[in-house]
């Protein structure tokens, strides 16, 4: 049982209110229980100790993704992170844990939606982060932003892995060549002009 806290900034709306949502039928005979919860949550700190703990299940798991190549969705430093994801690496997680599907981002990537809460456990997080290890450098496949808008002349991008001479982004609007059709060539920050090859 638990509910939601209305905060009510305006004065003017304030007096009555509690009447209104009475007669309206939105407060219940025995809505104290809830107000009980709510003095309980708030009370020594304890929802800023359940939130910290969320948080921080969440931050490992934000870590995970980025430091093993992936992109994320969004700047979140909530206790919700939005990894984008290959499909297969979709379905190779998914037989272990239980995430959410968010939006597609492209025709082979999808931005999925992982959430912690107080009930986290930092062993299963400490599993997830394993397993993401295990998967960087499987199938870990470059965005290719130029499918959805060849005319994109900029964009910025994460750096997955730098091998020998070559580097590897985690999306690009750089065209690798083939069909007749040349490969693109531009510079990164000025410094070289690459020559882009698909693997």
């Amino acid at each position: 049982m638990f509910g939601e806290a209305a905060i009510i900034m305006n004065d003017a709306l304030k007096k009555d209110f509690r009447y209104f949502i009475k007669q309206r039928g939105g407060m219940l005979a025995k809505g104290r229980l809830l107000g009980i919860q709510f003095e309980t949550l708030f009370e020594d700190g304890l929802y800023y100790e359940i939130s910290k703990h969320a948080v921080e299940m969440s931050m490992m798991i934000r870590e995970a993704f980025v430091e093993n190549g992936f992109s994320l969705r969004y700047d979140s430093t909530s206790n919700q992170q939005f990894p984008i994801l290959p499909e297969d690496v979709m379905q190779e997680l998914g037989k272990k844990y239980s995430f959410s599907f968010w939006e597609k981002v492209d025709a082979t990537h999808s931005a999925v939606r992982f959430c912690t809460s107080w009930a986290t456990k930092k062993e299963h997080v400490d599993m997830l982060v394993e397993d993401i290890k295990a998967i960087k450098g499987e199938k870990i496949a470059t965005i290719e932003l130029y499918l959805e808008d060849s005319y994109l002349k900029e964009c910025s991008a994460n750096i997955v892995s730098i091998q020998d001479r070559f580097v590897v982004f985690d999306q690009t609007i750089f065209y690798p060549g083939g069909g007749g059709q040349p490969c693109d060539r531009e510079s990164l920050n000025k410094v070289m002009k690459p020559i882009i090859y698909e693997q």
